[in-house]
């Protein structure tokens, strides 16, 4: 990508290797490729004089084929920033004793042999800040600081000199940089002003504006729509349910032709990934004046396309689940904590219930109330507390805490979750009688039988008038009485519930279903 230091490490190369090329080098900026030619064997042996019908391909080969001539011992030519293979083809060598090494950020394929240079790795990027500041007092005061901000500039070398020169220029703190670049992103002065000493002309937003510029309108869409997932892998069917009317072959071209092969994405075994200043850059773009009208319609497609996944999450995740939605967990968290205004009603906390869940299955108990939390404050917020989706909200974290032991949280929250159902829906909807089990369930968790027993008659009583004659709810109730009875040593009574129980789940699912199977474990505890 362009800041990694392709001409640095090939300019080194030169300088440590240059005694293997006895017969001379070259280095020929290919946008200048003919023009420098002609300078260079000017100097060295005089222009001919050749048809003006030649192309510059003809020249060029005619030149080299002199030099060849007069220098038969090994040389390098250095094609320095080729925008592509085709742009360099015709002015290859022919012939003669030539080696060729061409900087691009275009993956060539054979018959170039690529080297593929990455960033720093972490401690490297820190130690190029150190040499940068040299014996600097801020170093030591500020260590965590320093490692922060080579993250933060994603331990690109670029990125890594601008800084530091920054830095040794001026008096402000580590601190204090990092902190505009935060607020400013690639606009912040300490990545924005090159200094006149750098090998390099650009600042990064230049550098990646080059790439930029190469891509067609559609693989921009493309860069655009990326940004909007977090800094990790993107499945490229997450892009085509988000970019809803394009060819799906569209789409994976402008994914893998264009961003990979011109360096501005990643693949992984997983998916599509971003360095995180193009991640900068490309959020930039999506709100400039030229992007502006599109970037409402990307953002609204991309959190419909991931509060889908999140409804796809199960009660109980297996072990294959775990797997799929692993992958998608960072990017839920995304809409969870920045675009649910653009969702409606209920699906505005579908991202926060379905980490909530994942975490949980876990036992990761921190991560999931701070979902549960955030589904709440998102439901009290936008929709208002005697919403129904936020006594829902209310009922999951209450759940949450039930499992945790935190009973007499729950039951405060169950109680709100509770009048608000009552009020805003009426006794006898499904909603308000499943916070009447659920309330039930809490009570027999403490062993405070007799409050479960009437919770839960009363919902049995609500759920028998309002069937009509589809009885499979019931069941549910049936089986939390029976456990109740049990506790009480009721057995007689236990022993109808769970029978009762089992004809109307056999009847309505079958012998095979899990809450068939679920009851029989009950009844054989009872005997």
């Amino acid at each position: 990508m362009g800041g990694v230091g392709k001409t640095t490490i090939a300019r080194r190369y030169l300088n440590d290797c240059k005694e293997d090329y006895s017969g001379g080098i070259w280095w020929l900026p290919v946008a200048q490729l003919v023009t420098k030619t002609l300078e260079y064997i000017e100097r060295f042996v005089g222009l001919d004089d050749l048809p003006t019908d030649w192309g510059e391909e003809q020249i060029v080969q005619y030149y080299f084929a002199r030099w060849d001539a007069l220098l038969p011992e090994r040389k390098l030519l250095v094609f320095d920033d080729a925008d592509s293979y085709k742009q360099i083809k015709g002015f290859l060598p022919q012939h003669g004793a030539f080696q060729v090494l061409i900087t691009t950020r275009v993956k060539m394929q054979p018959p170039v042999q690529r080297l593929q240079i990455e960033v720093l790795e972490p401690s490297a990027a820190l130690l190029l800040l150190c040499e940068l500041l040299g014996e600097d007092s801020r170093l030591n005061e500020e260590s965590t600081v320093s490692v922060n901000l080579c993250q933060w500039l994603g331990y690109l070398p670029l990125g890594i000199e601008l800084v530091g020169r920054y830095l040794s220029e001026t008096s402000s703190s580590l601190s204090a940089v990092l902190l505009e670049l935060n607020e400013r992103a690639l606009a912040a002065r300490s990545v924005s002003i090159v200094a006149d000493e750098m090998d390099y002309e650009h600042n990064i937003e230049a550098a990646i504006e080059l790439s930029w510029q190469t891509l067609n309108n559609e693989a921009q869409i493309v860069a655009l729509t990326l940004s909007l997932f977090a800094l990790a892998p993107v499945r490229d069917d997450w892009i085509i349910d988000i970019l809803i009317n394009w060819d799906e072959a569209d789409v994976r071209d402008a994914l893998s032709m264009q961003l990979v092969k011109r360096s501005l994405a990643s693949k992984d075994p997983v998916g599509y990934v971003l360095h995180k200043l193009v991640q900068k850059f490309l959020q930039a773009k999506l709100i400039s004046q030229s992007w502006r009208s599109q970037a409402p319609e990307l953002r609204k497609r991309f959190s419909l396309t991931m509060n889908a996944i999140a409804k796809t999450i199960p009660e109980t995740i297996t072990i294959v689940e775990r797997a799929r939605l692993s992958d998608s967990v960072p990017h839920l968290k995304v809409v969870a904590d920045r675009w649910t205004s653009l969702l409606e009603d209920s699906d505005k906390t579908w991202c926060c219930e379905g980490l909530a869940l994942f975490y949980e299955n876990l036992n990761q108990w921190p991560e999931a109330e701070q979902w549960c939390r955030k589904a709440l404050d998102i439901s009290r917020n936008e929709l208002g507390s005697q919403h129904p989706d936020t006594a829902t909200s209310l009922n999951n974290l209450a759940s949450l805490y039930s499992t945790m032991g935190r009973y007499a949280d729950a039951e405060t929250l169950l109680i709100e979750s509770l009048k608000i159902r009552e009020n805003q829906l009426g006794d006898s909807h499904p909603y308000t009688i499943d916070s009447l089990e659920t309330l039930g369930t809490l009570y027999y968790s403490q062993g405070r039988y007799k409050e479960a027993e009437s919770v839960c008659i009363r919902a049995l009583k609500i759920r028998e008038r309002e069937s009509k004659g589809a009885r499979l709810n019931d069941a549910s109730v049936l089986n939390s009485l029976g456990s109740i009875y049990v506790a009480q040593s009721r057995y007689d009574e236990s022993e109808s519930s769970f029978l009762e129980a089992f004809d109307i789940y056999v009847n309505e699912l079958g012998g095979r279903d899990t809450r068939t199977i679920n009851v029989l474990t009950n009844l054989a505890s009872l005997y």
